[in-house]
């Protein structure tokens, strides 16, 4: 009937939580210890915590060896609208064990200590849904996040300590939305993929590896740093941003490990590299593509291959003047 707060644990085996009154009212609920639900055996949906417009904090800044909500074979977690704060979350490997996150802000600002799992989603078989909304990870140190089945899905993430180090731990990660990287690093570990459809905000680290890339768009800001796909993995830009497939300003920081930046987007568009730090090949691979060099500075330089696969390459700033293109390898023009 009020606004709730249980400083121990919870469990729900059996039955119904409604974060509301009993008129409908939305109510804010606190766990400070672990939270659990579901029997762990039987059928779905024995077990179901439902939050809704108010805020919502599981396990808020857990580190020792438990989650901060556990969503186990039999039990349900509905995100609902509000903002929700987890320690971390495992989601068991069980098809009856079902989460969908809220459609608000869900932030984790902790981890299972034993595991090291900011978030731990369990193989192919559990009903995760990331509900529309945004994840944002301040964990401050190192931790890692998974689902060991097909990569994890995520609408919207969010890197935001300066003291954050996380890492793709298993099958990668697809965001249907965009992914920032406001302060701290994210990494792809060895070679795991990680595809964002939306934009790609850079102001901390990320750092590709051996992994294949597809980005909508990216920027890197001022005082971030890309360390691109090496050779060995890939890295494809399909869309475009305020105009911009791919962008690295002012003090900006480029690590191309000697890999292939890729353009497919299907538009007009620029490359601009205001910061430090060149392109090693660079590929157009689109029949619609127009990349444009569009920079403040002389203009830009490849250190490996230039490829016009299909498209067109301008050296002509968009409504703009002349830029200078420096090529240190070879260039081939097969269409376009």
């Amino acid at each position: 009937e009020g606004n709730t707060r249980i400083s121990g644990n919870l469990t729900l085996t059996l039955g119904k939580l409604t974060c509301t009154t009993e008129a409908g009212a939305a109510r804010t609920f606190t766990v400070d210890g672990t939270t659990e639900i579901g029997p762990d055996s039987g059928a779905a949906d024995q077990a179901t915590l439902t939050a809704t417009s108010e805020d919502l904090l599981l396990g808020s800044g857990i580190t020792s060896s438990a989650y901060g909500l556990y969503v186990k074979q039999g039990g349900t977690f509905v995100g609902g609208t509000g903002t929700h704060t987890l320690g971390s979350l495992i989601v068991y490997n069980n098809a009856a064990a079902k989460c969908t996150l809220t459609s608000g802000v869900t932030t984790i600002n902790g981890e299972h200590g034993g595991e090291n799992y900011a978030i731990n989603v369990g193989g192919s078989a559990p009903t995760f849904a990331h509900g529309s909304g945004t994840v944002t990870l301040t964990r401050a140190s190192d931790t890692r996040i998974r689902n060991a089945g097909a990569a994890l899905a995520l609408n919207h993430l969010i890197i935001n300590h300066a003291s954050a180090v996380i890492t793709l731990a298993s099958n990668g990660l697809t965001c249907a939305g965009n992914m920032t990287v406001t302060a701290g690093e994210f990494g792809t570990g060895a070679d795991k993929a990680l595809t964002v459809t939306g934009h790609v905000s850079i102001t901390g680290d990320l750092l590709c590896n051996a992994s294949t890339v597809v980005m909508g768009s990216c920027i890197v800001n001022a005082s971030g740093t890309l360390t691109a796909p090496t050779s060995s993995g890939s890295f494809t830009i399909n869309s475009e941003s305020s105009s911009h497939a791919f962008r690295v300003s002012g003090s900006g920081e480029l690590v191309n490990s000697d890999g292939t930046l890729t353009i497919t987007t299907p538009a007009e568009t620029r490359i601009k590299m205001n910061g430090t730090g060149n392109l090693h090949s660079l590929t157009v691979n689109h029949a619609s593509c127009v990349v444009f060099t569009h920079t403040d500075s002389a203009g830009i330089t490849v250190e490996g291959n230039l490829t016009i696969t299909a498209g067109q390459l301008s050296t002509m700033e968009q409504g703009g003047s002349d830029k200078n293109l420096t090529v240190t390898g070879a260039t081939t023009v097969s269409n376009g």
